[in-house]
Order: structure tokens, then C-alpha cells, then sequence
């Protein structure tokens, strides 16, 4: 048993890695039964829908490596761990996991100029579903987007993930809006640009001279 659970810990490791060889197959038992122990928000029967392994199925080392790459594949747990026990002559497959926690709120720290409904619409995390950080990444640069078109150039945002009485997290997005910038006031600017025109060494002409009339469009950026 210690052996089949230190193999299990490789497995577990090498499952980030692909199809790894694992060397050699290797039969372990016979399963009698299947169990999975911290299954809360996802049911065990969606897990053993996934699996290969199966009750009166021989168990070998690239089945259970499957098995628990299958499973992370569900992007709904932190850990997966795979058990062998022994209960009154029962081969017994466990599964331990330990699932993401949910996002309970989703508030916004500093939103002064802008409301709460609004930047929540720009979001594809939603309040209830599974953490996901690389979600909350996009949903950061969708938001920076989102305040650029109002105006807010310069507005910086940041979350924090804050553990809550529930075992739930909450999400904060955390705002520094800094003055709106007007980009729409132009002024326009004539002057006269005097142009010396050489002239070739070749040529017996004097120097001349010619007055250029020329308009400059300026951009004033002010608060």
C-alpha cells in the first residue's frame, strides 16, 4: 500500500508533464469500489463519469495516471491525490480532492466615477463560480479598456482575494481612477516658416529666399 501511494505521488507529479512514459505497465488490483472524498460543489458522478478506472476493472499505472489528469482536466480542484485500500478484502480506488474555492462577492474599491452595475457587465467572472485567476487577469485588461473609454487614461486597477467567514473567497478589485483627461481640445496654429533655399555650387544665382504659409494642428492634453 505505502508503495502504490508513493507511485501514485509520481503519477501526480507527472501528469503536468503530458504523456510521460511510465515505463512498463503495471497491474495493481482489481477495483471492488471507487470513492471520492471532498466532492462538495462538484458530484462524485460527474468525477466518475471521467475516469477511466471502473468496479470490476484491472488497475494499472497509466490508468490511474489518466485518471487523475482527467480530473485536474475538470479545472475544478487544487489537488487530486489517488488512494489503495484495503476493506475487508475490497480493493477500494479512492480519490482525494480538494476543489477551488467559489467566488462569494465580486466588489470594487475606488469606483467613484463609474458604477458598480456597469463595470460588473464588463466581467466574465461572475459571483458563484469556480476561482480562476487567469479570468480575473482578462477581466483586469477588459476593465483598463472599459475606463480608457470613459475618458479615465490613467486609471490603474488591481484585485486582492479575500477568504470569507463561508470558506467562500471574495473578490475586490481595487480602482485608482485619477482624473479624467480630455483628449478633444485642438487649437490650431499659423505661422510663417522662413525657407533658405542653397544654392548649388555650380550656379552664379544668389541666395533667394521664400516665405512658406503653413498650419500645424496641436493637441493640448489637460485635465
Amino acid at each position: 500500500m505505502n508503495l502504490f501511494i508513493l507511485l501514485f505521488s509520481l503519477f501526480l507529479s507527472l501528469s503536468a508533464v503530458g504523456d510521460t512514459s511510465l515505463g512498463d505497465t503495471k497491474t495493481f488490483f482489481i477495483v471492488d469500489d471507487i470513492q471520492i472524498e471532498g466532492a462538495k460543489k462538484v458530484e462524485a458522478e460527474a468525477i466518475l463519469e471521467k475516469i477511466e478506472s471502473k468496479k470490476g476493472l484491472a488497475v494499472t499505472n497509466y490508468v490511474i495516471r489518466n485518471d487523475i489528469k482527467k480530473i485536474y482536466e475538470m479545472k475544478y480542484f487544487d489537488s487530486v491525490e489517488a488512494h489503495h485500500l484495503r476493506i475487508k478484502n475490497k480493493n477500494i480506488l479512492k480519490f482525494i480532492i480538494i476543489e477551488k474555492p467559489i467566488i462569494s462577492k465580486i466588489s470594487f474599491d475606488g469606483a467613484d466615477e463609474v458604477s458598480e452595475d456597469d463595470l460588473k457587465e464588463q466581467l466574465k467572472t461572475k459571483e458563484y463560480n469556480i476561482l480562476d485567476v487567469n479570468t480575473i487577469k482578462s477581466d483586469i485588461v477588459t476593465l483598463q479598456k472599459f475606463y480608457e473609454e470613459k475618458g479615465f487614461y490613467l486609471a490603474n486597477i488591481t484585485y486582492d482575494l479575500v477568504k470569507n467567514e463561508f470558506g467562500g473567497l471574495d473578490l475586490i478589485f481595487k480602482v485608482k481612477e485619477f482624473d479624467k483627461v480630455s483628449w478633444l481640445h485642438k487649437r490650431k496654429v499659423s505661422f510663417q516658416v522662413l525657407v533658405a533655399q542653397e544654392v548649388s555650387k555650380s550656379s552664379f544665382l544668389k541666395p533667394m529666399s521664400k516665405k512658406l504659409n503653413i498650419t500645424i494642428s496641436l493637441t493640448d492634453i489637460y485635465k
